[in-house]
């Protein structure tokens, strides 16, 4: 059984959320629900739960305020929210586990069914991070976190040269590492990177226009000795783009 707390002060969704795990996720122990902050905190560092349902929005505070106090966090989470742009982007970079509200049970099913794939205290502390830096500043963070087979790997943003798709999977070639997979799409890397310095060069390509070495007839030179070609229909917005940058 995994030891549980649920964190949310609107009654209607922790009731909803209550029935969901009695239903879908028997492995799931419920030890309490928490309304505020305070009570949170509280039960955290008494009941030492190993997982969180926790709500973004707590009355006059957030869950960032309660981690801030938790300090190490030595259990597993999911947040919970209502549905917001850059919300869900700030999860996006940091590769945390959410739920949108109303919670549907599968997908609540599919986030748990994760739990198996610890991690250490190190990479959430990593991954918390870079949620921090998103919701306090409302801007891309300067580092990404993407799950690959061989687990998270936190890229610097200005390292990444290029994403190439592969049907629903993307590799990513950066500075720092070898290449690395990842499954997620390449529309989804596009979404996640920089527009002001990232470009769609042709459907099959994602290129750090930062890392360009030279432009000549329609083919990109990257500082990987990687030749890109931009797609013909593309080529006069490429130009203007690479006109932006300058």
């Amino acid at each position: 059984m995994i030891n549980t707390l649920i964190i949310d002060d609107e009654l209607h969704c922790s009731d909803r959320l209550q029935h969901l795990l009695k239903t879908y996720c028997p492995q799931l122990h419920l030890l309490k629900v928490c309304e505020d902050i305070d009570t949170a905190e509280n039960a955290i560092r008494t009941l030492h739960p190993q997982l969180v349902f926790l709500d973004i929005q707590l009355q006059q505070a957030t869950a960032f305020d309660l981690l801030q106090r938790i300090g190490d966090v030595h259990f597993d989470i999911i947040f919970t929210t209502a549905y917001e742009k850059y919300a869900i982007q700030a999860f996006r970079y940091s590769a945390i586990d959410y739920l949108l509200k109303p919670i549907e049970h599968h997908l609540l099913q599919e986030a748990v069914s994760k739990l198996t794939s610890k991690i250490s205290n190190e990479e959430w502390k990593q991954k918390l991070d870079i949620l921090f830096q998103y919701w306090d500043h409302r801007q891309q963070p300067s580092r990404i976190c993407l799950s690959t087979a061989n687990g998270l790997f936190f890229f610097e943003v200005t390292d990444i040269i290029r994403c190439e798709a592969d049907s629903n999977y993307t590799t990513i070639y950066s500075r720092e590492t070898r290449p690395l997979t990842v499954a997620k799409p390449l529309k989804e890397l596009e979404a996640m990177l920089p527009h002001t310095i990232f470009y769609r060069a042709h459907q099959s390509h994602l290129i750090n226009l930062s890392h360009i070495k030279r432009y000549q007839k329609g083919i990109v030179h990257m500082s990987d000795d990687s030749k890109i070609e931009v797609a013909t229909r593309r080529r006069e917005d490429f130009q203007r783009a690479l006109t932006d940058l300058s």
